[in-house]
């Protein structure tokens, strides 16, 4: 495992993914280090990830853990995946599935960023939280668009899903007898408050922290470099 985000393939690399908006790309920076920080903390054993792409997510998962990652799409890029992680390759199980056509197992934390058209989510939705562990970590990708939203709204919340995290890409949730009061409000800001901002809000009932920076952190690579090697993150 690597200590610092900045010290990690993950991070040295970060220009080579394909570009998704603006200079980020499929993992945004404030992302990444919430992920990196999350993983860091609790040490998930058994991920899954429903949407590998280029499998940057799932190298940084490498990175901060000694998990076993199972991972599902069905149209993966593995080229530079492959060629920065091809050493730790035996924790990692990449079905070539449409997640509609996979068995989930028991899982302890689970990433859904799949196909977004309604009836797509909803069953990976439905079928993550069946398998999510009592205290493990749902976190929803592109929680905005119209049709995961209502897909949170239908199915998430009423099984007592709980939003607790937010960013600008994702939304994490946990079940409701999951208490992670001193990590977010204590922990987790005082990391990184110089340069991502964390503040209370409130959704659907419940209080949120929300962690988002300045755009030029998101814009201008270097400048986020820079804070990651200033503040030893």
């Amino acid at each position: 495992m690597t200590n610092k985000l900045h010290q990690t393939k993950f991070w040295k690399n970060y220009h080579l993914y394909t570009k998704m908006v603006a200079k980020c790309s499929m993992r945004y920076t404030v992302d990444a280090y919430l992920y990196f920080t999350i993983m860091k903390k609790y040490q998930y054993k058994n991920i899954l990830e429903i949407g590998f792409f280029e499998g940057q997510t799932c190298g940084l998962l490498l990175e901060s853990s000694d998990a076993h990652i199972t991972c599902i799409d069905p149209w993966p890029e593995t080229k530079l995946f492959d060629q920065l992680y091809k050493d730790s390759q035996d924790r990692v199980d990449l079905h070539i599935i449409k997640s509609q056509d996979f068995n989930f197992k028991n899982y302890d934390f689970i990433i859904v960023d799949g196909d977004k058209d309604f009836e797509p989510v909803s069953q990976d939705l439905q079928q993550s939280i069946n398998a999510l562990d009592p205290a493990g970590m749902l976190l929803i990708n592109e929680y905005q668009k119209p049709s995961v939203m209502q897909a949170i709204e239908e199915f998430v919340l009423p099984a007592k899903m709980v939003p607790f995290l937010k960013s600008d890409q994702t939304l994490f949730f946990h079940r409701l007898t999951v208490d992670r009061g001193d990590f977010l409000d204590f922990e987790l800001p005082n990391l990184a408050n110089n340069f991502i901002r964390f503040e209370n809000i409130e959704s659907w009932g419940h209080t949120i922290l929300n962690a988002h920076t300045l755009p030029i952190f998101s814009d201008r690579l270097d400048f986020f470099d820079l804070a990651l090697k200033e503040f030893d993150l």
